[in-house]
C-alpha cells in the first residue's frame, strides 16, 4: 500500500507514556520550541515530564512530553515525524532507565510502545518537547500546521498505531488491528483517526 497523509486536525493521540501531565503548567517562556530548552544537549526540564495545555486553534487539550531524540540510521527527525522507544537503548542499558529515549527509524524502535510526534527537526542525542496526547498543539507550534505520513490504511473512527512503512525508513501511522485477526499482526492503539487518510 502506498504512503499517504492525514491532516493534523483529523487525529487524536492517546498518551501511553508513564506519569500524569501537569495541567495548565506554564508554557516555557519562549514556547515549546525555544532555543533555551528545546533541541539542547543538556536537559533543562526533567526528562519524561509532561505538560497539558489548552490549544486555541484545535479547541482541545494537548499533552507534550520532554524526551531525548536518538537519530538512528535513517537520519534526523523532522517536524511531525512520529517517534517511539529506541530499541538499541533498551538492549544495551539493562540497568539504566531508558524510558525516554526515542527514535524515528522504523527499524530501530519498539513499534508497539508509546509514540510521540516531533515538534521540529532535532539533533542526535538532544532533548526537547514532543506531542504525545490529545489534539495537535498548533497554536503553540505553528510548524505543526501540516500533515502526518500514513501507510494509506487509516479509516474514520478506527484506531491507529505505527509501522515501519515509509520510503525513507521512518515510522508512519497505520490502521490498528482492532479485530485481532489471525491473518494480520496486532498494532497497539496510539490514537483515533477522525477521517480516512488521503
Amino acid at each position: 500500500m502506498a504512503n499517504s497523509t492525514i491532516d493534523h486536525s483529523k487525529i487524536i493521540l492517546i498518551d501511553r507514556w508513564p506519569g500524569v501531565p501537569v495541567e495548565q503548567e506554564s508554557v516555557p517562556p519562549d514556547g515549546f520550541t525555544g532555543a533555551g530548552h528545546h533541541n539542547v544537549a543538556t536537559p533543562v526540564y526533567p526528562v519524561g515530564m509532561k505538560i497539558q495545555v489548552w490549544d486555541e486553534t484545535a479547541h482541545g487539550y494537548a499533552t507534550l512530553i520532554y524526551l531525548q531524540n536518538i537519530q538512528g540510521t535513517v537520519g534526523a527527525v523532522a517536524v511531525m515525524n512520529p517517534v517511539a522507544l529506541d530499541t538499541s537503548e533498551q538492549a544495551t542499558a539493562a540497568t539504566t532507565s531508558t524510558y525516554y529515549k526515542v527514535c524515528s527509524d522504523g527499524g530501530e524502535v519498539l513499534l508497539d510502545g508509546p509514540i510521540a510526534i516531533a515538534l521540529s527537526a532535532m539533533t542526535d542525542a538532544y532533548y526537547g518537547w514532543f506531542w504525545c496526547g490529545g489534539v495537535c498543539p498548533v497554536s503553540h507550534v505553528a510548524a505543526m500546521d501540516t500533515t502526518l505520513v500514513t501507510d494509506g490504511s487509516l479509516t474514520a473512527g478506527n484506531p491507529f498505531g505505527v509501522a515501519d512503512s515509509t520510503a525513507d525508513g521512518k515510522i508512519a501511522l497505520t490502521l490498528a488491528d482492532a479485530a485481532h485477526a489471525t491473518s494480520a499482526a496486532d498494532v497497539a492503539t496510539q490514537g483515533i483517526a477522525l477521517i480516512a487518510d488521503t
